[in-house]
């Protein structure tokens, strides 16, 4: 890897698999432990913030934030990819939930990936691991969505990554996913562009 350039971490999976839940986990820890850290919506709706804030409203919100993809969306996507990637210390890309041709050209800029699926859907997550794989990614992490009556959340290392189990239904504020999160966090960091090179 590019030493002048930050990592940038791909965040894939199913639809509804409970990626925007973990990615806004991940950059709370994130923007307390670095001073340049970016992420970047592969779906543009805005940050997509209000899915983990007011998840009672996301219905009713969702026609009124979430943008429509157009000609250049994903010019754009991987221009804020590669600025991100030159100007910062890391940054991290949420992937919508269907994967199609398109999403090649935005993997393409990325250096490593997290997958992320259901615990009852190995299969919809194995397409997304074997997609980023292809494009030549470093898997970090494979983390399975779980639900208050399941038992975790647990992380260990594996010999392609962590693998662990998060809870989707955490709210702001609760610390039941907190180890998991920091552990991935060191992983993260740990991956990080020198401070000293950033050009700024």
């Amino acid at each position: 890897m590019d030493p002048n350039l930050a990592p940038c971490i791909a965040i894939v999976g199913p639809a509804n698999a409970g990626k925007t839940t973990l990615l806004h986990l991940l950059d709370e820890k994130l923007q307390q432990r670095l001073r340049a850290a970016l992420v970047i919506k592969g779906n543009p709706d805005g940050t997509g913030r209000y899915q983990f804030y007011a998840p009672d409203s996301r219905l009713e919100l969702k026609e009124h934030v979430k943008g429509k993809w157009g000609a250049s969306t994903i010019p754009h996507i991987c221009e804020s990819i590669d600025c991100g990637r030159r100007n910062l210390e890391i940054a991290l890309l949420d992937f919508g939930g269907r994967h199609n041709p398109d999403n090649d050209l935005m993997l393409n800029h990325c250096s490593h990936y997290i997958v992320v699926s259901r615990l009852a859907d190995a299969e919809g997550g194995a397409g997304w691991d074997a997609v980023s794989a292809r494009n030549g990614l470093l898997r970090m992490a494979w983390m399975r969505s779980i639900g208050p009556a399941d038992a975790g959340p647990t992380i260990t290392p594996s010999s392609v990554g962590l693998e662990g189990t998060f809870r989707y239904d955490a709210q702001p504020g609760d610390s039941v996913n907190d180890a998991v999160v920091e552990r991935l966090v060191a992983e993260i960091v740990a991956l990080r562009r020198d401070p000293d090179l950033i050009p700024y």
